[in-house]
Order: structure tokens, then C-alpha cells, then sequence
């Protein structure tokens, strides 16, 4: 097997199956929605068993079976399993089997779509069904944006241009990234820290493990 040469077409359509399967995922309520998506994490642990890795690949299974049971109390765990398979993923492609064998590039589409389940866990796994008022407080979506554009730079783009072959997505992603941090500092106001601004513009996931704080300690807050 060889690498993937990443398209945009590629990379663009898994953050499509990934919003699919986030809208799939959040029909069952609480406590069931957090009980089927450490089964499901556990699951695709195990779907490169025999792939090419030999024990590493056991190794890996355990560790995600380990995450996908602590999960079952802390959507934490089930989101840092989807970033271990997400890596897993991207190894594979380049040194091992692809999860789906009839489609060699399925790896490589399970390595960005993995990441956005990741962010969504770590955000507490929110319901897009329920009722919000976003337009309302525009600094709830600029909030929600630049983690996404700062996942899209560090977590996807990087490793698809050095690894992956895909030309100019570090700098479409970092362009991005910046219009949007700028547009959510002018958001926030004096809302947030001038460090706590910096943390989450430069550290992948640390926006949504906050959306998650506000919502446990207040219910309307960046629902």
C-alpha cells in the first residue's frame, strides 16, 4: 500500500460524514447517548485488528477499550480515543492497511473525520437537535469557529501537507485561522483574559473542553 495524495475534495468530504455522524449520534438521549458512544469508540478500536501493525495493533485496542470504559462517566475519554484512532489513522495510510480494504484512502478519511469527533466529545457531545440561540451571541459561533480553523491548521493540515502530499493547506488553514481568531477577540471583548484568548487561538481542542465547563457549570451558556 501506498500513501494517500490528499485532495481538497478528500480532505473536505469526511468533515461532511463527520457532521452526519455527529447528528446521528446525538438522537439517543442522556444517559444512553453517552453509554452507546464509549461501545461505539470501543469498537472502532478494534477495527484494525490484523492490519498490518502485528502487537501494536493489540496494543492500541487495549488502550481505546481502557479510554471507551472511563468514557462511559467522562465524554473526555471517548474524545482523546477518537484523537489515538485519529492518529492511528494517518499511520496506517502510511505504513499499514487501510480500515476499509476495498478503499485504500478510507484511512486517510477516518484521520480528519476522527478529529471532529474528538472536538465534539470534548465539548461534552451537545445536541445539535435542541433548541439554541447562537444568533443571538455571535461570540458563541466565533468561539466554535476558530477551535474548528485551529484543529483544521494544526491537527489536519500540517501532517496533510508534509505527509500526505496536499499543496498550500497549511497556508489556506493559518489564513483562516487568523480572520477568525481576530473576528472572535473582537467578539469576546473583555469577555476573556488576553492569555486565555492566546490559549485557545494556539492550543487544538482547549476551546471545546471549555464550551464543556460552561455547560456543566451553567446550562445556557455556549449551548
Amino acid at each position: 500500500m501506498s500513501p494517500t495524495s490528499a485532495t481538497v475534495l478528500m480532505t473536505i468530504s469526511p468533515v461532511l460524514v463527520a457532521l452526519i455522524a455527529i447528528a446521528i449520534l446525538s438522537l439517543p438521549s442522556e444517559p444512553s447517548r453517552q453509554r452507546f458512544s464509549a461501545i461505539f469508540v470501543a469498537g472502532a478500536g478494534a477495527a484494525y485488528l490484523g492490519a498490518g501493525l502485528g502487537l501494536f495493533e493489540l496494543v492500541f485496542c487495549g488502550v481505546v477499550t481502557f479510554l471507551a470504559y472511563r468514557g462511559l462517566s467522562d465524554y473526555r475519554a471517548v474524545g482523546l480515543a477518537w484523537v489515538l484512532h485519529s492518529i492511528w489513522d494517518a499511520t496506517h495510510d502510511l505504513w499499514g492497511q487501510p480500515i476499509l480494504p476495498f478503499a485504500p484512502t478510507s484511512s486517510y478519511g477516518c484521520f480528519v473525520c476522527d478529529f471532529w469527533l474528538a472536538a465534539w466529545y470534548f465539548a461534552g457531545a451537545p445536541s445539535p437537535w435542541q433548541r439554541v440561540t447562537w444568533h443571538q451571541n455571535f461570540y458563541k459561533f466565533t468561539s466554535v469557529l476558530q477551535g474548528c480553523t485551529l484543529i483544521a491548521l494544526v491537527c489536519i493540515a500540517v501532517p496533510a501537507q508534509f505527509l500526505f502530499h496536499l499543496k498550500g493547506a497549511i497556508r489556506v488553514a493559518l489564513v483562516s485561522h487568523i480572520i477568525v481568531v481576530s473576528v472572535y477577540a473582537y467578539a469576546m471583548g473583555g469577555k476573556l483574559k488576553r492569555d486565555e484568548l492566546a490559549f485557545e487561538a494556539l492550543v487544538p481542542f482547549a476551546t471545546f473542553l471549555r464550551i464543556r465547563i460552561c455547560n456543566a457549570s451553567s446550562p445556557d451558556t455556549l449551548t
